[in-house]
């Protein structure tokens, strides 16, 4: 039998060629190691090419939607017509020792960014929001966000419609997980190529992402819920991320519980007024005809504009208007004319397409009131053409004058930059502003029973449906189910059907039972100050013609608090203004009466209003003329130009009062000014009050938004328990010692418990502040009074 065998020979040629190679290895391994490493090299490069070239590609995407997602798209870039709001955050964390408890400085945008990173922007529907999150995305999308905003970080921009359950299902069995589902969502949201879905992974993964959240009050109350704790999930388990959600004015408690910070944006006034007229003339043409006719003047503009402004136009209308002005020259009474008028001009460009206005309002109201019904804010595309069929037929020309396919046609008329709808994924549609499907809904539902809308009085999704509806509706008895339920502390309801008042024809017959019932309240002598001021201000907007009568009346009442709010009152009339009265008034023993004299008539730019500033300015009492001169300059250019003559008159108390009313104009040539004046103005006095001013500005210099205020970290209130052989507990312990210094504590530390409850408080909280409200101390009773409707502006809480 044969077997192996050792051949020596063999064993020493494979161990002299295992050598060999060995050798071989050794002597090359310097070349194949730099071979090894070009290959690799190339490889990454092109990895880091692709995926370079993909994130270009998303920039892009996000940037071409941000360019369509606001309402003057049709006219120019978003970054030339947005004017970048300044935010006004909560007040700073309780301090028994402060001396201003609720001081809130608008700050910056850019400093907004650069602290707490998880954001509410707070707005009724047509405040700016929306732009809001367009402006940012936009802005980091091209890298610009450290020489546009001056933030540290540039960061990749993801935005989220939450109202969209089809593009967003976060109450679907088997979605996907949540980072994916956040990246799917968003990517999907501005169009951006599939391809980008890693890298935007990769970006929230490490934390350097900007994530806009829109669309919250679209959504009912279990949707807000699901989504909140989505959301927070997900800033928990992905550190570093920056987010920024738009939400309305109430409900976002879940929000907060969260870790979120609520930010307000600031009101406008005429200067904003101007600068948005600046900013639409240099890009639009002047409306046509004007080689014959004189356009109207920039003032007459700004006039006009500011109107509508104080009669309660949200930003989205006054931009609207502002652009029929400049480009037709038409003067629009009424919200629903305005956005009617709007979207004929956005969607016929030519007399030949003239048809087409009829197309688009006929279709975009069934689907925006069967939308509204049905609680959706996204279509297919196949429903929108749906629509369009519908309509088309009493819309179209006489057959020879039809187009070859109208339907496509309308379809690329209501889908273009600026226009109603807008993509908001793959094959579906919204409307580009909740306002738009407002409107329309209201317009398809007039000639409706009233029991549409009165069956749903209570969601709040369809006031702004209600607010159309009231001017051409039968508001009659849907005013009066609206008045039959209880009010609350803040006479909500009753405010509410004032707005409805404004807007509705004067012959309705219910008007006349609205403003006895607001007159009433708002003559009460019981009335809480604050309540008082804002019917007032409800009162003002309604335009009745009997209201400069009543607030006449109002300020010959024996009560000094009456008089106040009457003669505040009058500056919201506009150009109504009862100057006379007023300059009567500016004679008044109390003086926050005569205080507010002077407010009236800084709040309008009549010539008349002006001319009697000017008087109290240069002869009036001295407190008079500084609240004269801070009326100035709320008034805009005309205001200022008064203010820097001002500031070299010969008076010297002119020239101090000039000086505090400069303090109160946001510009660089104003704070100019008063340096100089502080250097070398010849009377102390008067250099005295222009460096008081400059102080104020530099404690007022504003600082990044801190993070949520933790009751059981606050010293003071650890001190005053400890003082009592007690703790402060943890979490929602920490309650209990907080309410004990509210109703025990001296004043201060009373003040300072009621503000951290507006901040932080608990539904449960409500009637240990409503009893605050009634304290002896009187800045703890206003205090308490704040925080009770921060309570209850969060929580969306019914305080009767």
């Amino acid at each position: 039998m044969s077997g192996w065998q050792f051949d020596p020979y063999s064993a020493l040629i494979g161990a002299a060629l295992a050598f060999a190679l060995v050798g071989l290895g050794y002597g090359i391994r310097q070349p194949l190691f730099r071979g090894w490493q070009e290959v690799r090299a190339t490889f990454l490069r092109s990895v880091e090419w692709a995926t370079a070239g993909v994130e270009d590609r998303y920039r892009e995407a996000v940037t071409a939607w941000a360019q369509q997602a606001h309402v003057l798209a049709r006219m120019g870039p978003l970054e030339q017509l947005f004017l970048p709001p300044r935010l006004i955050p909560p007040p700073p964390h309780p301090d028994p020792a402060a001396e201003a408890p609720l001081t809130r400085i608008p700050i910056p945008l850019g400093t907004a960014l650069s602290g707490h990173r998880r954001l509410l922007v707070t707005g009724p529907p047509g405040s700016g929001r929306s732009a809001l999150l367009a402006y940012l995305a936009l802005v980091h999308a091209r890298g610009e966000a450290g020489s546009t905003l001056g933030l540290p970080t540039e960061r990749l921009p993801l935005y989220l419609y939450l109202a969209d359950r089809d593009g967003l299902p976060l109450d679907e069995e088997g979605r996907p997980d949540d980072l994916t589902l956040l990246v799917e969502a968003g990517t999907r949201a501005v169009g951006g190529p599939s391809a980008a879905k890693g890298t935007v992974r990769r970006q929230v993964q490490a934390g350097t992402a900007l994530i806009l959240v829109d669309g919250w009050d679209e959504m009912d109350r279990p949707g807000q819920e699901r989504a909140a704790a989505w959301l927070a999930g997900l800033t928990d388990a992905l550190p570093g991320n920056l987010w920024v959600v738009a939400v309305g004015p109430r409900g976002y408690a879940p929000l907060a519980d969260a870790g979120f910070i609520p930010l307000r944006l600031e009101e406008w006034g005429r200067p904003q007024v101007e600068a948005l007229l600046s900013r639409c003339a240099s890009l639009l043409s002047p409306p046509e005809g004007s080689e014959e006719e004189s356009p109207p003047s920039p003032q007459r503009l700004a006039d006009i504009l500011t109107k509508t402004l104080e009669e309660g136009a949200s930003r989205f209308e006054l931009a609207l208007h502002a652009w029929l002005l400049l480009t037709a020259g038409e003067r629009v009474e009424g919200r629903m004319d305005l956005l009617m008028q709007a979207l004929d001009r956005l969607v016929a460009s030519s007399p030949e397409e003239m048809w087409l206005p009829a197309a688009a309002r006929a279709a975009l109201g069934s689907m925006a009131l069967k939308m509204q019904q049905e609680g959706r804010v996204a279509v297919a595309k196949a429903e929108v053409e749906e629509a369009l069929e519908g309509a088309l037929e009493a819309a179209l020309p006489p057959p020879e004058e039809r187009p070859s396919r109208p339907s496509r046609q309308v379809f690329r008329a209501l889908t273009a930059p600026g226009g109603p709808l807008t993509l908001c994924g793959p094959g579906r549609y919204a409307f580009a502003h909740p306002l738009w499907r407002a409107c329309l809904a209201a317009r398809q539902a007039a000639p409706l029973s009233p029991e549409v809308l009165i069956e749903r009085l209570d969601d709040p999704r369809w006031l702004p449906v209600l607010d159309f509806y009231a001017e051409v509706g039968q508001m009659a008895s849907v005013v009066e189910a609206w008045l039959s339920e209880p009010d609350d502390l803040w006479r909500t309801r009753l405010r509410t059907a004032a707005r409805w008042t404004a807007v509705a024809p004067h012959n309705a017959p219910w008007r006349n039972g609205v403003m006895a019932l607001l007159a009433r309240a708002f003559l009460k002598p019981s009335l809480p100050v604050g309540v008082r001021e804002r019917l007032a201000e409800a009162l003002a907007r309604t335009g009745d013609p009997g209201l400069p009568v009543l607030l006449r009346q109002a300020l010959q009442h024996p009560a000094a608090s009456v008089r106040r709010t009457a003669a505040r009152a009058m500056g919201v009339l506009g150009p109504r203004i009862d100057v006379p009265t007023l300059a009567e008034v500016l004679e008044d023993p109390d003086e926050s009466v005569r205080t507010a004299a002077a407010f009236a008539l800084g709040q309008v730019s009549t010539p008349a209003a002006l001319r009697q500033l000017v008087g109290v300015l240069v002869g009036g009492e001295e407190m008079l003329r500084v609240e004269a001169a801070r009326g100035l300059a709320r008034a805009g250019e005309a205001g200022w130009e008064v203010l820097r003559e001002a500031i070299d008159e010969e008076d010297f108390l002119t020239r101090r009062a000039a000086a505090y009313g400069l303090g109160e104009v946001k510009a660089g040539w104003a704070r100019d000014l008063l340096e100089r004046v502080a250097r070398e103005d010849g009377q102390w006095i008067v250099r005295s009050a222009a460096a008081s001013v400059l102080a104020e500005m530099e404690t007022a210099r504003p600082s990044p938004v801190g993070p949520p205020l933790a009751i059981s970290e606050m010293g003071w209130l650890i001190t005053w328990a400890a003082e009592r052989g007690e703790g402060v507990g943890v979490g929602e312990a920490a309650f209990g010692p907080l309410l004990r210094v509210l109703e025990q504590g001296e004043p201060p530390f009373r003040r300072a418990a009621a503000q951290a409850l507006g901040l932080v408080g608990r539904p449960e909280h409500a009637p240990a502040l409503r009893r605050a409200m009634d304290d002896p101390d009187r800045e703890v009773a206003q205090v308490a009074s704040w925080a009770l409707e921060e309570l209850a502006r969060r929580h969306d809480l019914f305080i009767q």
